[in-house]
């Protein structure tokens, strides 16, 4: 992949940045620069830039058990990768009941069962039927939970707790555009960036926007070492400007994964609150691309 890298043409005319940027009439040049400071000595940085992340916020009440559906495209050239789990959190309590040491409940969304935590390596090799969890997507669906410890003649009304809950439509990132392996990594201007992407009018929840660096170069040394990660939530409207916090410390030429989510959350009590079950379902798009910082416009150059 490294290859892949060396091989980017360093001038880059308007084409490139049109896609990222409010200023597609400037022809460029990037100048490659390398950040000599403090910075380097940071192992990890994980800041949220949202001051209100809205629903979101369930994700980190604490639970018993949880179910997930996930539908995630790893790079844009990828097919969407579907998978499901139903499983136990290590962090539950040791005062609770012997019984919590394995899963005690199943949990269907519509009439599809959710993979239990001893499948999770299945669906993690292999995408699990497209028909099946892509019918869920843009819906309204109705996830019940069924304690697996319940006798056949315990009555589905007290065995079964349902909660029904929106799944957003999935998600794709229509611009910056890549369509073959040539558009792969494109070089992104880090002010003015505007990402677009399919709008879903019913996700009241908005869109998750994450900045992730972990140290690699376009060109220049890598820096292993270093762990970063923004995070920004605006309406789900299709389209937005980037905030340009998203990238603070990311150097000229770092290669950075920006990844696009949506999703909903409803955290349920069972038997009397004794347990607690988050139901989460997401979906998500990852870009890999090229940041840029120093641009200088080459009507510039004849006075230097």
């Amino acid at each position: 992949m490294r290859v892949i890298y060396k091989t980017i043409v360093v001038i880059a005319v308007s084409s490139i940045f049109a896609s990222c940027t409010q200023e597609p009439s400037i022809k460029s040049i990037s100048k490659i620069s390398i950040k000599k400071d403090n910075f380097w000595n940071l192992q990890s940085s994980d800041i949220i830039l949202a001051k209100n992340v809205g629903k979101y916020a369930d994700i980190y009440v604490p639970s018993d058990f949880y179910a997930v559906i996930s539908a995630q495209k790893n790079d844009p050239l990828q097919d969407v990768f579907y998978s499901s789990y139903n499983g136990k959190n290590k962090n539950i309590a040791e005062t609770q009941s012997s019984q919590t040491s394995t899963n005690i409940f199943s949990v269907t969304a519509n009439t599809i069962e959710l993979k239990t935590i001893d499948d999770i390596q299945i669906s993690q090799k292999k995408s699990e039927k497209e028909e099946d969890l892509s019918s869920l997507y843009g819906k309204n669906v109705k996830f019940s939970i069924r304690n697996a410890n319940h006798t056949q003649s315990v009555s589905s009304s007290t065995s079964d707790t349902t909660v029904s809950m929106y799944v957003p439509e999935l998600i794709e990132i229509f611009s910056p555009s890549v369509l073959t392996k040539e558009d792969m990594y494109p070089l992104c201007y880090y002010e003015n960036f505007i990402l677009r992407w399919n709008a879903d009018e019913n996700n009241e929840n908005g869109v998750a926007i994450i900045v992730t660096w972990t140290g690699s170069m376009a060109f220049g040394q890598d820096h292993p070492n270093i762990s970063i990660r923004r995070t920004d939530v605006v309406p789900d409207n299709g389209s937005a400007v980037l905030n340009s916090h998203l990238f603070d410390d990311i150097p000229d030429t770092g290669i950075i994964l920006l990844t696009l989510a949506r999703g909903n959350v409803e955290n349920i009590g069972l038997q009397d609150n004794y347990y607690k079950y988050q139901i989460l379902s997401e979906t998500h798009a990852v870009l890999p691309l090229i940041l840029i910082r120093n641009i200088k416009k080459l009507s510039d150059e004849s006075h230097d």
